[in-house]
C-alpha cells in the first residue's frame, strides 16, 4: 500500500492524471491494475512493485514482473 501511494504521488508530480486505483474488472475476471492514468494523451496502466529492506535490492523491480503477470495486466487493461 505504501508503494502504491508513493508511486501515485510521484507520478502525479510528473504530470500523470489518474482515473483509477486498484481497478478490478467486473464479472469475476482475474487481474487488478494498481494505477490507471493519463500521461499526456497516453493511457498508462501501472503495476507497482515494492521491495522491503529484507529483500535483495540488487535486481531491478521490473524484473520481478513475470511474463504471466504481464499477460494478466495486459488482459485486464
Amino acid at each position: 500500500m505504501r508503494g502504491e501511494t508513493f508511486a501515485y504521488w510521484y507520478l502525479r508530480q510528473l504530470g500523470y492524471v489518474f482515473v483509477a486505483k486498484n481497478y478490478t474488472p467486473r464479472g469475476g475476471a482475474k487481474g487488478e491494475l494498481d494505477l490507471v492514468g493519463y500521461d499526456g494523451e497516453t493511457l498508462a496502466f501501472v503495476e507497482v512493485r515494492t521491495r522491503t529492506l529484507g529483500e535483495q535490492l540488487t535486481a531491478l523491480p521490473e524484473l520481478s514482473v513475470t511474463s504471466y503477470m504481464q499477460h494478466i495486466v495486459a488482459r485486464t487493461a
